[in-house]
């Protein structure tokens, strides 16, 4: 984990020229092209990826036994190729020094979870002793390579991409400013004095000749309507070189909806190595709070890849949080959280609890590396309880607050997810790196607090997203939410026998629906999707006879509840 975000480059708003480091498929011709993954850095004996004298090229074999956790039963078929291992049972650091020992050029581990792979960790067995490249990638891209690789076909370069080609031009995603906030309340932003889109970034020569004339080009785009196009020349830039580029802000008389950016960088020449001359990126104003991307559609976060503490061993559990502040606060009610959980392939989410939470922050928050020192720091607003289920699995879940969030105007919040499973893991986002934005910012979008260690962190090493959750946003004058919230609901027939028919009228969004007995006990809980003017049936057959409380909470901060007799 890190406790910070920033270099002192960056923090002084400079840039140095830093090569690409590459995991590209070679062979077969048929699977040609880079691989996304993540680098392990940090090793106490890894090597500089970014030195070209580093790079390998090696053909694909996978470890006998798959997992590696003992000494490689196919040493002889490893020696001298790169070694396929996949996530899971022991440390990486244990996984990558057998494979050395078999005689590996390098190591490609294999992700056990879906989306974006995590930065491998060299943990404390063995990966002190390992000097050769380690790499994890994702379990869909393995899952497309493996017939190949199992017919001996699959050959692929690990390395800097720095005088590989002549002319090669290009960015990476911490090179660009992206939107500090991938999704925020309409309300919040209603015009160009109260939201502006810087826009830039830095243009590197990964090629070994002179590149002159290039620009650097952007585009605004939403609804298939062209709102923004600009392009700024860059400097001349000698091999290995790189400049910074500003673009004119994007600034709109209000927002509303989705928009996509793209930037791209354009030459005279051919461009040998194109895969790192666009980058696309996202904002919505809707309803929802996140730095993560949001889906186009539901305007919820996207969940690139879920992740653990490492100090997370002993059930203890940890929180994700993310930071809201704003100078037109009291324009919104805070309803509930969106966010993604999950776990290793074939572990369940049964039986998990997860707590949404918002507390107040009661500390100046002075730069973007901030974090609380203690919970001391932080005063409960609301909290809200889910028990998971295996459905919940990788997908975006709806936690209500018990009550809604109230706001002030310039104060500091924390919404964060908490879970207390040593196997529930987090949804994060890896696909954007803030960095530039943060710098310009100068505040923070998230954190982490891990309960074994009693500590807070800017969050993972070598993940620099933010976590993938979203604080709905309600317009604070919503009628019903300042009259405690209450929906009239009448469900259909009542005494029911097999079926129960609710009717939810105009209503839409997510909804959590919990159903206790007399006694107080959980007898379901589960979420619904309501597309207005809906009827929700709910299954009964499987209750016993007898009175339920049914408790519905929905987005928009109204809630119902109602009594139900079954009787068959």
């Amino acid at each position: 984990m890190k406790k910070t975000l920033l270099s002192l480059a960056m923090l002084l708003g400079l840039s140095v020229a830093n090569a690409q480091v590459l995991v590209y498929v070679q062979e077969p011709g048929s699977q040609e092209g880079p691989l996304e993954f993540a680098l392990g850095t940090g090793w106490t004996l890894s090597p500089d990826m970014n030195d070209p004298a580093n790079a390998v090229t090696g053909t694909v074999v996978v470890a006998e036994d798959s997992l590696g956790c003992d000494a490689l039963t196919n040493g002889a078929a490893i020696s001298g190729n790169i070694a396929l291992i996949y996530r899971g049972t022991c440390e990486f650091g244990a996984k990558a020094l057998n494979a050395q020992n078999a005689g590996a050029i390098a190591v490609i581990l294999v992700n056990n979870v879906p989306g974006a792979p995590i930065p491998p960790g060299e943990g404390t067995t063995g990966g002190n002793q390992v000097y050769i490249p380690v790499v994890m990638i994702t379990m869909e891209a393995a899952a497309t390579l493996r017939p190949e690789i199992d017919l001996g076909n699959v050959v692929v370069y690990i390395g800097t991409n720095q005088n590989v080609y002549e002319y090669n031009v290009g960015f990476q995603k911490a090179d660009v400013i992206v939107p500090y906030m991938s999704g925020t309340s309409s309300l919040l932003v209603a015009n160009a004095g109260e939201y502006s889109m810087p826009l830039g970034g830095w243009v590197r020569n990964y090629g070994s000749q002179t590149q002159a004339g290039a620009t650097l080009h952007a585009t605004v785009v939403q609804d298939g309507t062209t709102l923004y196009d600009e392009s700024v020349a860059v400097p001349s830039l000698n091999s290995g070189d790189s400049a910074g580029v500003d673009l004119p802000p994007f600034e709109q008389d209000s927002y509303e909806g989705f928009y996509t950016i793209t930037y791209t960088i354009e030459t005279p020449e051919t461009e040998e190595f194109p895969a790192d001359n666009s980058q696309v990126y996202t904002f919505n104003a809707g309803s929802v709070l996140s730095y993560a991307p949001v889906d186009e559609t539901s305007g919820l976060p996207i969940s690139s890849t879920v992740v653990i503490p490492a100090a997370d061993s002993d059930d203890e559990g940890f929180r994700s949080c993310i930071r809201f502040s704003n100078d037109n606060a009291e324009r919104v009610v805070g309803t509930g959280l969106h966010v993604h959980v999950g776990t290793a392939s074939g572990v369940t989410l049964n039986g998990n609890l997860a707590t949404a939470t918002v507390y107040i922050w009661n500390n100046e928050v002075v730069d973007y590396v901030a974090r609380p020192a203690s919970d001391d720091e932080l005063e409960t607003m609301a909290t809200g309880l889910y028990e998971l289920t295996e459905a919940d699995q990788n997908t975006s879940i709806w936690i209500p607050f018990e009550e809604p969030v109230y706001f002030t105007n310039g104060v500091q919040y924390l919404a964060c997810l908490e879970t207390y499973d040593d196997v529930v893991r987090h949804g994060w986002d890896n696909t954007i790196d803030p960095i530039q934005s943060l710098a310009i910012v100068n505040q923070p979008q998230s954190c982490i607090y891990v309960s074994m260690t009693d500590t807070w962190y800017n969050g993972f090493t070598g993940l620099e997203g933010p976590p993938a959750i979203g604080l709905q946003l309600v317009d604070a004058n919503t009628v019903g939410v300042k009259e405690n919230g209450l929906v009239d609901i009448q469900p259909y027939p009542n005494p029911a026998n097999d079926l129960l028919r609710i009717p939810t009228g105009q209503l839409t969004g997510k909804a959590s629906l919990e159903v206790m007995d007399l006694a107080g006990r959980m007898v379901t809980s589960n979420q619904v999707q309501l597309g207005g003017a809906e009827v929700l049936t709910v299954d009964l057959r499987s209750y016993s006879n007898g009175s339920y409380v049914f408790r519905m909470q929905f987005e928009n901060g109204q809630r119902a509840a109602f009594n139900v007799v079954v009787n068959r």
